[in-house]
């Protein structure tokens, strides 16, 4: 689990570069062999929607956002030979 609080994308901290605060939580179980692995993994299972840095574009009241990925779920199979 992490959390991140709302936080300014530049030093002059302009109000529309503002990002807001979010949680994220992150789960792997797995079970191992002696030569195979399996494993079950998810990321952002909170599902936050919420940008990690913001930029300005071309002196314009509009900022391009770089967000949080989305939810993902997985399987991951290893094995050794």
């Amino acid at each position: 689990y992490s959390y991140r609080d709302a936080t300014e994308s530049d030093a002059a901290n302009t109000p529309f570069l503002r990002n807001d605060s979010y949680d994220n939580l992150f789960l792997r179980v797995g079970l191992n062999g002696a030569n195979w692995g399996v494993g079950v993994y998810g990321s952002n299972l909170t599902d936050s929607d919420a940008t990690v840095s913001k930029a300005p574009f071309a002196a314009a009241a509009v900022a391009y956002g770089t967000y949080v990925p989305p939810r993902t779920i997985g399987v991951e199979l290893n094995v050794a030979f």
